[in-house]
C-alpha cells in the first residue's frame, strides 16, 4: 500500500480532497501495510489510507496525527511522536476521521518516544467532549485500540478536550469586558503569537498576585482550574470587590501559544521546556512574562505576595516551599491549603514541598520575591465539575487570608533586601 500525503486543506474541501485520493489509489497496486515513519508527516498532515475513502487529519490548532495506515478496510493504524526527545511523557494526539458512508472502524494508536496516557474524547463539533465507553477502548503499556463510528460529519478524536489558544483567547475576551479588567500583549512567541495578560483591578491596589498557565501544551485541566480560580477573583462579591481594591490580579493563561496550536508533548517550537526556562530565559515566552512581574519590584508600586502557576498531572497536588524556606506573607501556603481542606472535608487535599534545582516558574518567584510561589497540579481525570469547585474554594480562601494581612504594617516587602532580582 502506497501512503499518500496531502498538504493542509480547509475542512471544507476534505470531501473533494477524498474523493480524489480514493481514484487514485483504486489503480495503485495492491502491497502489504508498511509502518509509516516519514520526517515529513507532520500533525497539519490529512491521510486517507487504503481504497475505503476514509480520511484522517490534523489541520486545527491543537491537531497532533504523525502517521496513518490501512491495516484492513475497517482497521486503521495512527502512529503519534513528540516534538523531540527525550521529552515528558505527555502523548498527546488529536485527529479528525470522516467516511464517505456509516461504518464502524478500530483505530488503532501507536506511539514512538512515549506511551498512552490520556483516555480518549470525542466530539462532533470539536467543542463538546465526551469520554470514548470503556466498551470501546482497550489500552497497553503501548498504546490503545478505540472503537469509532463514523461517517460523513467529522468525529474528533482527542487526548482531552480542545482547550486551545482559540478557546483561551475567547475567554480572555469575555473576561476583559468586566469593568475592572483589561487586557494587552505583554510579548510574542517564537512564531509571533501573543502572550497575553488579563489584569483584574480597583482602586488603589497595595498588592499583586501573578497567576501561570499553559507552559505545557497538553496540561487541559490546568487551564479548566486557571478559569475558576480567576472568575471567582472577579465575582460580584464583597469579598472579591474588596480583594480587587487591594490586589491586582495578574493572569498569563497561554504562555506556550505555539507548543498548544502544534499538538506538542512537552515544549515550545524551539524545543524548550518552558517550566525549566526561569532562570536561563532563553525563551522569548518566559522573557515577555518575567519581564512584565519584574514590574512589581517598583517600590513605589504594588509588591508581589503570591504566584500561582497551574498545571497538569496525574493526579490533583500543590507544590509549596519545604519547611526549610521562609516566606511572606509567613507560612501562608500551608494556612491556604488547611482552610481548602476545612472547606471540601470530602476533597483530599494534597501537598508537598518540593525543593528542586531545576529552573521552574516556581523556584524563581520564591527565590526572586521570597513569596510562596506554588504549582496548582490537577489530574488528567479528575472529574471536571470537582475541578471547578476546587478552584473556586482555592480562589476564595486565598482572598479572605491575602485580606486579613493588608493591615499589617509594610506588608510584603522583608524578604527584598535578600531576594531583590538583579538584571545582567
Amino acid at each position: 500500500m502506497k501512503r499518500l500525503f496531502l498538504p493542509h486543506f480547509p475542512l471544507a474541501r476534505r470531501a473533494v480532497v477524498c474523493f480524489f485520493v480514493v481514484v487514485i489509489t483504486a489503480v495503485l497496486p495492491a502491497a502489504e501495510p508498511e509502518a509509516i515513519d516519514d520526517a515529513a508527516a507532520t500533525e497539519q498532515a490529512v491521510y486517507a489510507p487504503g481504497t475505503s475513502g476514509i480520511c484522517f487529519d490534523a489541520a486545527f490548532d491543537g491537531g497532533r496525527l504523525c502517521g496513518c495506515v490501512a491495516l484492513s478496510e475497517n482497521e486503521y493504524e495512527v502512529i503519534i511522536r513528540p516534538e523531540d526527545a527525550p521529552i515528558n511523557n505527555s502523548a498527546w494526539y488529536a485527529f479528525r476521521v470522516t467516511s464517505p458512508e456509516p461504518r464502524r472502524i478500530t483505530v488503532r494508536i501507536c506511539y514512538e518516544g512515549g506511551s498512552h496516557r490520556y483516555h480518549p474524547k470525542i466530539s462532533s463539533d470539536g467543542k463538546h467532549w465526551t469520554p470514548l465507553g470503556p466498551q470501546a477502548y482497550s489500552r497497553d503499556k503501548k498504546g490503545a485500540a478505540l472503537e469509532l463510528d463514523v461517517g460523513p460529519e467529522s468525529l474528533w478524536v482527542s487526548a482531552q478536550e480542545m482547550i486551545g489558544s482559540s478557546e483561551l483567547e475567547a475567554w480572555i475576551g469575555r473576561m476583559s469586558r468586566l469593568e475592572f479588567a483589561e487586557r494587552s500583549i505583554v510579548g510574542r512567541s517564537v512564531e509571533g503569537r501573543p502572550i497575553w495578560r488579563l489584569k483584574l483591578a480597583a482602586g488603589r491596589p497595595r498588592g499583586a498576585v501573578v497567576i501561570l498557565g499553559r507552559q505545557h501544551p497538553p496540561e487541559v485541566t490546568g487551564s479548566i482550574g486557571l478559569m475558576r480560580f480567576a472568575e471567582a477573583l472577579a465575582a460580584e462579591s464583597e469579598p472579591a470587590d474588596s480583594f480587587r481594591q487591594e490586589f491586582e490580579i495578574l493572569v498569563f493563561p497561554l504562555i506556550n501559544p505555539d507548543g498548544v496550536a502544534a499538538g506538542h508533548w512537552r515544549h515550545n517550537v524551539n524545543g524548550i521546556d518552558l517550566n525549566r526556562d526561569w532562570g536561563p530565559f532563553t525563551q522569548p515566552e518566559t522573557q515577555a512574562v518575567r519581564d512584565e512581574i519584574l514590574n512589581y519590584q517598583d517600590e513605589t508600586g504594588p509588591k508581589l505576595c503570591l504566584l500561582l502557576d497551574f498545571h497538569s498531572t496525574h493526579g490533583d497536588v500543590f507544590y509549596v516551599q519545604g519547611k526549610d524556606q521562609p516566606t511572606e506573607p509567613a507560612d501562608f501556603a500551608a494556612r491556604w491549603l488547611q482552610a481548602l481542606s476545612a472547606r471540601l472535608p470530602n476533597y483530599k487535599v494534597r501537598s508537598a514541598a518540593e525543593a528542586t534545582e531545576r529552573p521552574t516558574s516556581k523556584k524563581w518567584g520564591y527565590e526572586t520575591f521570597g513569596i510562596p510561589s506554588i504549582t496548582c497540579e490537577f489530574g488528567d481525570n479528575t472529574d471536571r465539575r470537582l475541578i471547578r469547585r476546587v478552584a473556586r474554594r482555592a480562589a476564595e480562601e486565598m482572598i479572605r487570608l491575602l485580606l486579613t494581612e493588608r493591615d499589617q504594617a509594610a506588608p510584603y516587602s522583608s524578604f527584598r533586601s535578600t531576594y531583590a532580582y538583579r538584571i545582567p
